[in-house]
């Protein structure tokens, strides 16, 4: 239980709330998880909670992520730096993680965080 708890608090405790993007997922909620594969394809990652929950992931990536994502959030531009790629070879990476949490089955809620999530980076119905 303690387990669950610590992971639906990081999986919460990271996103900002973007209320297009979100209401586009909301629409999950309800569903069952062959619907979404159906639709999404393979999770790019899946966890078992408990017998009872699932979480499924996804991971979008794109090397040109929108600009300026969250303008009314606060720089300070003695820690503000440019974005560093995961290798030091690599262009800039934007991405977005979407983060589904089943419950007995059904789609009970979601979960997004990063830095390019927005509604054309999602599979279409």
């Amino acid at each position: 239980m303690i387990k669950l708890i610590l992971i639906l608090l990081m999986l919460f405790g990271c996103s900002e709330y973007h209320p297009n993007f979100a209401s586009s997922l909301e629409g999950w909620v309800g569903n069952t998880p062959m619907e979404l594969t159906e639709q999404w394809g393979l999770p790019d990652n899946q966890a078992a909670i408990d017998a009872e929950t699932q979480v499924y992931t996804y991971n979008f990536h794109a090397s040109n992520g929108m600009q300026n994502p969250y303008p009314t959030q606060f720089v300070y531009s003695a820690v503000d730096s440019v974005d560093l790629p995961p290798e030091p070879d690599l262009t800039s990476q934007y991405y977005c993680q979407v983060s589904f949490i089943i419950n007995n089955g059904i789609i009970s809620s979601y979960n997004f965080n990063g830095d390019d999530c927005r509604e054309d980076i999602l599979p279409q119905n």
